[in-house]
């Protein structure tokens, strides 16, 4: 493979970059470095390539230096290898190198968009939130009850209140009707 042309330098050091941000993020991808520092930095784990506000993946988001690096190395890479198998490049190799920089560029930032989806953020549910759900009466104590609640996939144990003084036994599902006043109630 001759790396002395244009491409085959771009080739050589975006694929250099990507190897060594490989490496960096095996060895310091887990630590949250500057998370407690008084100054404004941001030293986040998370890729380049962002996801809007409802997780949604957007097109924008491959024109990052990421998304430029992937281009650049899909591009360059798939140049330095048509040369390599022919002998010489063609000039639709030209085109077909865009076009493989963008498909790479797409196919990772598909890819981050995947790993986003997979991460499992737990939203703190409390109080209003809560109402609506329904429960397992867990013990019973006259007119209040331990509820079991699901919360963030979790079974909660919740006090409740009866409000409109049924009696319950021990297994059987209730909804909670409403909190108030730090209190929650059921049916």
């Amino acid at each position: 493979m001759r790396f002395n042309s244009v491409y085959g330098i771009i080739a050589l050091i975006s694929g250099g970059v990507m190897l060594l941000q490989l490496v960096l993020t095996l060895i310091f991808g887990g630590l949250d470095i500057g998370a407690d520092a008084d100054a404004d930095t941001d030293t986040d784990t998370d890729s380049d390539t962002d996801s809007g506000s409802n997780g949604s993946f957007e097109l924008v988001s491959l024109i990052s230096p990421k998304g430029i690096l992937h281009f650049l190395v899909g591009g360059s890479w798939y140049l330095v290898l048509a040369e390599y198998v022919r002998g010489s490049l063609l000039p639709y190799d030209w085109v077909l190198a865009i076009v493989v920089g963008f498909v790479c560029s797409l196919l990772i930032g598909l890819l981050y968009w995947g790993m986003y989806k997979l991460q499992c953020e737990k939203v703190k549910e409390s109080g209003e939130d809560l109402v609506g759900r329904s429960g397992e009466i867990y013990l019973c104590m006259d007119t209040n009850f331990e509820i079991f609640v699901p919360i963030n996939g979790m079974r909660s144990r919740l006090i409740a209140l009866s409000k409109s003084n049924k009696k319950y036994k021990t297994g059987d599902v209730c909804t909670i009707v409403s909190y108030e006043n730090g209190v929650y109630y059921i049916e």
